[in-house]
């Protein structure tokens, strides 16, 4: 009997423990989602980027600006250098962007806070380092494109490589469009 109630109250335990160990769990996994949502909030919440510089490859720096009546629009190819999937996610969006080219109106601007030689080197595509404090307007989840109009506003964005992800963009490329046209008529 006293046999018994002592597998029975190691049963007990372990259950105990299990419990704690999946509630801790759940907990980290639960925190780690809300420090992921606060830093991509800025998106989320509000749809809208603020001007930033950046260095371009040849040290140089520009300056990426929004204002209330630009007809420019940009799209954001957001990557880093630590990232596994970023580069084969730029051979692809350079390789389908031979042969699908982007709307003259709009400006393509790869940016990262890492380093840039990392990219360059294989990339024809435009490159910026911009600050760590900068990077966090357009969240934590790379490899990412944005399309944003000139006014700061997102348009349309994408975390990782999609199929169609070229035709996508052109469709909201062309509702942007439409909206403004609408919108002075």
């Amino acid at each position: 009997m006293k046999e018994r109630v002592f597998y029975v109250g190691l049963i007990i335990i372990q259950f105990a423990l299990i419990f704690f160990v999946l509630n801790q769990t759940r907990g980290s996994s639960k925190d780690m989602d809300a420090r992921r949502n606060f830093q991509f909030s800025p998106i989320a919440t509000s749809g809208h980027l603020y001007s930033f510089d950046g260095v371009n490859r040849t040290g140089n720096t520009e300056h990426v600006g929004f204002t209330a009546y630009s007809d420019k629009m940009y799209l954001f190819l957001v990557v880093s250098d630590e990232c596994s999937h970023c580069t084969s996610f730029l051979e692809e969006f350079s390789s389908d962007l031979d042969e699908m080219p982007l709307d003259q109106a709009v400006k393509l601007l790869a940016v990262t806070s890492g380093n840039l030689e990392h990219f360059v080197q294989y990339f024809n595509v435009p490159f910026l380092r911009i600050s760590e404090d900068d990077i966090q307007q357009f969240g934590d989840q790379v490899p990412a494109v944005f399309l944003v109009n000139g006014q700061g506003n997102i348009v349309f964005h994408s975390i990782g490589y999609r199929k169609h992800l070229l035709e996508n963009i052109a469709t909201a490329i062309l509702k942007s469009k439409t909206r403004k046209s609408e919108t002075l008529n």
